[in-house]
């Protein structure tokens, strides 16, 4: 295989990398509250995101099967792919480690490689995800649920697995989603923090909540 399709191939596995770490962090973040009212509005990718978040143990295994395909496949592809290059540099230049060179070569087009996935195939999606999850979650659900159709048979192996050992330690399969009023004056907390919620309505939404802890008397002379 030429130099040229091998880094071809290279670019194609970074980018399938990337949908996948975006997939994985906008589903997994996208808060309920938003898309529902994001379905309210008719945006009918927000019920398909809801939807797939209710059985979120098939996403996230049919995530980690086409990430660990890929890295094969990038394990393969990559192998010593600028190798050659850097022997060749280094019996030049360096003559004194040309002993080494082949050894060396291989390091460093590892490292290379290495480092274009975790920044390019990991990092950067990754943060793009979490500035907009809901968002970003309702346009790539459409291809993350043929994705979900197309490695069933493996979901079904594996998520079955996994399934198991929950159920053996106890551990809970659906994430919590009940709404607290911690929760609430948390995101009050925050709208009034970026303006977005006013500093009176910012104590009247606290008051309302404190109302049932509260006498009439005290009620009456705070209005007065």
């Amino acid at each position: 295989m030429s130099i040229g399709m091998r880094i071809f191939l290279i670019i194609v596995l970074i980018g399938i990398c990337m949908f996948l770490s975006i997939s994985e962090i906008s589903l997994a973040s996208a808060r309920k509250l938003k898309l529902q009212v994001m379905a309210d509005e008719g945006n009918k990718n927000a019920l398909k995101v809801m939807k797939i978040q209710s059985t979120s143990g098939d996403f996230f295994t049919a995530v980690q099967i086409g990430t660990n395909a890929v890295s094969i496949l990038a394990g393969i592809v990559g192998d010593g792919i600028a190798a050659p290059y850097i022997e060749r540099f280094i019996k030049s230049y360096l003559p004194s480690l040309s002993s080494q060179a082949g050894f060396i070569g291989g390091v460093v087009s590892f490292l290379v490689i290495t480092g274009f996935f975790i920044e390019f195939a990991d990092l950067v999606p990754r943060r793009m995800a979490m500035v907009s999850p809901e968002k970003i979650s309702t346009l790539i659900v459409t291809p993350m649920s043929v994705l979900i159709k197309f490695v069933k048979p493996l979901i079904f192996i594996f998520n079955g697995t996994a399934n198991f050992i929950f159920k053996i330690f106890g551990i809970p399969l659906v994430r919590e989603e009940s709404i607290t009023y911690d929760d609430i004056f948390a995101m009050v907390d925050a709208g009034a923090e970026a303006g977005v919620v006013q500093k009176k309505e910012h104590s009247l939404i606290e008051n309302i909540f404190e109302l049932e802890s509260r006498w009439v008397s005290s009620i009456t002379v705070s209005y007065t």
